[in-house]
């Protein structure tokens, strides 16, 4: 069974509004049915990946690294000086093609990290690590559904300038006991946690099977994410003078589409984020793009620049999750 999830967006950081494609997988589904030949190409590329991935890295300072596109990384540096972050080093990868730079806040006991890669680009991470062994970690990278280990999770902010990646930091940082952070430290604590992030991934299996789909239909751009329902959590109704507007107009849009026979909006998280987004979640025989465009604009002329909305394609067991803590805003009269 697959769930399809389609993001419509006011977009922050991207001057246009767009879709993102997120498919919620159960690989023995996939497994039992007629792609099965897919599914053992899937799992042999997932074998393949885990095997590349080296059990231990070691960082070498490079004080003198040339940037292959210095232009790009000077922006990030100038906003994380202009933000009390210090310089900590530049480093190479003992067995990775990737460059990287520590940039180190000790007073909010934050570090930052830009990285150059061949393939992946340019991009930066804020981490924090705290005292009961557990970190969280702000990337402008986009989510192409990698799971992230227990008590790690990752805020994804795809496109974000450092400035505005540091905001939501601070804002969404949980508030517990942090580690003190040096210079020489990080590289010991960077060091350590890829070795027991590879140590986790390697001890269930490595690499999944949904990970490696993910990661093959995001690539070259495409807003596209392969999770497992587990790391879907729905909390509460979505409420609220705009949402009852929203849902008014949707439920005309709905009864014009006779596949749809129940619609939520709900508050969802994913993994163990501290991000809130809202989800759209029909139960439809149909999945017309003509509908979904509908609600992209609906959803656009009602909601300022900045906030998102998940399109979700349910069945029967997440509608019965759902509906342990929303009940339905459109029932078709046949339900």
């Amino acid at each position: 069974m697959l769930l399809g999830i389609v993001r419509a967006s006011t977009q922050r950081y991207n001057e246009h509004t767009f879709f993102s494609l997120i498919l919620v997988c159960w690989a023995a589904d996939v497994h039992k049915s007629d792609e099965s030949n897919k599914y053992k190409h899937l799992r042999q590329a997932a074998e393949r990946a885990t095997q590349k991935q080296p059990d231990e890295i070691h960082l070498i300072r490079a004080p003198n690294h040339q940037w292959t596109n210095p232009a790009a990384i000077e922006p990030y540096t100038t906003a994380l000086h202009a933000h009390g972050f210090a310089d900590a080093g530049i480093f190479t990868v003992d067995v990775l093609p990737v460059a990287l730079q520590f940039l180190l806040k000790e007073s909010e006991r934050m570090y930052a990290v830009i990285y150059e890669h061949p393939k992946a680009g340019i991009w930066i991470n804020f981490v924090v690590l705290f005292k009961d062994g557990s970190s969280i970690t702000f990337t402008n990278t986009r989510d192409r559904g990698m799971e992230k280990r227990p008590g790690h999770p990752t805020v994804h902010v795809a496109g974000a300038a450092a400035g505005q990646l540091y905001s939501i930091a601070v804002a969404q940082c949980p508030r517990q006991p942090r580690k003190v952070l040096t210079p020489e430290s990080l590289v010991t604590e960077f060091e350590k946690a890829w070795a027991d992030g590879i140590r986790w991934r390697k001890s269930r299996g490595g690499i999944s099977v949904a990970e490696v789909a993910s990661v093959a239909l995001s690539r070259s751009g495409q807003p596209v994410r392969v999770l497992r329902p587990e790391r879907i959590h729905y909390i509460a109704e979505q409420e609220g003078k705009p949402e009852a507007e929203l849902k008014n107009v949707l439920r005309r849009i709905f009864e014009s589409y006779s596949g749809v026979t129940k619609a939520y909006l709900v508050s969802v998280k994913y993994d163990e984020s501290p991000q809130i987004w809202v989800a759209l979640c029909l139960m439809s025989a149909s999945r017309e793009m003509k509908m979904l465009h509908a609600i992209r604009s609906i959803f656009k002329s009602l909601f300022r620049k900045g906030n998102d909305l998940d399109i979700m394609f349910v069945g029967d067991s997440e509608a019965a999750r759902i509906e342990a803590v929303c009940k339905p805003f459109f029932q078709c009269p046949s339900e």
